[in-house]
């Protein structure tokens, strides 16, 4: 989705790679990342709870202008490997304001990863990854969880798959492990929330709980 994106963009540009909307690549025009997490996060999203993806939320912090909007709504269809058909896609809305009501509760939707290493003198391996989460709500100006409850398959009905069942890598990279959680913060936040290595590509997402 994200190439989709910046192709469409850069075509509106006239074919100028170095005018593609850091919003969407997450590079600044020197080339180098984009800091802050301020461009677009990609979700993908299970709307009605088939085992399919259905939808993709696309979110910016920053906000998109009227250029990447136009790129947007001629977002019409994604290709697919292995000689499937294309996926026709459809605009269906645009907000300001994710359209969830605030709660304290989120939930792992996808794997939680992090490039960081545990090794020995680190404490306990739960209390050093609940650091790691703490540390990217940080990043992302949310506050510390009040809790983190450890889950070891997905939520909702159905069949449940082990975390550590998901293949996590880009191509050409080590796989990395995944896991699932529950976060109980200390004030209600709108979700959803993404969080972790590739969180800007659907990895890492937490739904409200209840929405899962």
């Amino acid at each position: 989705a994200r190439t989709k994106l910046m192709g469409i963009h850069k075509r509106m540009q006239g074919g100028d790679p170095s005018k593609v909307s850091p919003l969407f690549s997450g590079k600044r025009p020197d080339g180098k990342p984009m800091k802050g997490h301020r461009h677009a996060f990609v979700m993908p999203r299970d709307e009605d709870g088939d085992g399919r993806i259905d939808h993709l939320v696309i979110y910016c912090p920053e906000g998109f202008g009227e250029g990447e909007l136009a790129a947007l709504d001629s977002f019409g269809s994604m290709w697919q490997s292995g000689g499937k058909p294309d996926i026709r896609a459809t605009l269906l809305s645009l907000t300001d304001e994710p359209e969830t009501s605030k709660t304290t509760r989120f939930v792992s939707h996808t794997p939680f990863v992090t490039k960081r290493h545990y090794r020995k003198g680190r404490g306990p391996f739960l209390e050093w990854l609940q650091g790691e989460i703490e540390r990217e709500c940080g990043y992302h100006d949310l506050p510390r969880p009040a809790e983190v409850n450890w889950r070891r398959s997905t939520p909702g009905p159905g069949h449940r798959f082990r975390w550590l069942e998901f293949t996590r890598s880009r191509k050409g990279e080590m796989p990395l492990h995944g896991y699932g959680c529950e976060l109980v913060f200390p004030k209600p936040l709108r979700g959803p929330v993404a969080l972790g290595s590739y969180c800007h590509f659907g990895l890492g997402q937490f739904t409200p709980a209840g929405d899962d």
